[in-house]
C-alpha cells in the first residue's frame, strides 16, 4: 500500500505540472 500511495503522489504532481504547462500555452507564456 505504501508504493501505491508514493504512485498517488507522484502521479498528483505530474498532474500539476501538465495543468501548469497548459495554462502556460493559452497564456502564451
Amino acid at each position: 500500500m505504501k508504493n501505491y500511495e508514493a504512485w498517488l503522489k507522484l502521479n498528483k504532481v505530474e498532474i500539476k505540472l501538465d495543468e501548469a504547462k497548459s495554462k502556460n500555452k493559452r497564456t502564451g507564456i
